[in-house]
């Protein structure tokens, strides 16, 4: 039954996927999403990082102490979403070594 309604959901994110996609194997899926999950983690933290440096610039700002505490406060959201984002990214990578491995026997992307 999963199986199924898998077949009929669309990826969602940047990417489009061609017909292909339907009929391919279930690594082949896999690995073209964690892909397309990293392009979105990519463009996430590349916003986010432009954030904080707009709100580092603003710090330098003579403003009043509680617009300079809010700032900081601001910032350091941005900050903690942005390491988020790096542990994600990571967690997404190993998710396409894992499947690499699964699908091959061996992680073939790597120099060793």
């Amino acid at each position: 039954m999963i199986k199924k309604l898998n077949l009929q959901r669309l990826p969602r994110g940047l990417t489009y996927f061609p017909d292909w996609y339907k009929k391919s194997s279930d690594y082949t899926k896999i690995s073209l999403q964690t892909h397309d999950i990293s392009l979105v983690l990519r463009e996430l933290k590349s916003k986010a990082t432009f954030q904080s440096m707009r709100l580092r610039h603003a710090l330098l700002a003579d403003t009043s102490k509680q617009e300079k505490a809010e700032l900081i406060f601001q910032k350091s959201i941005v900050d903690k979403h942005i390491n988020q984002i790096d542990e994600l990214l990571e967690d997404n990578c190993e998710l396409g070594r894992k499947n690499t491995i699964k699908e091959y026997g061996e992680d073939i992307f790597t120099w060793e």
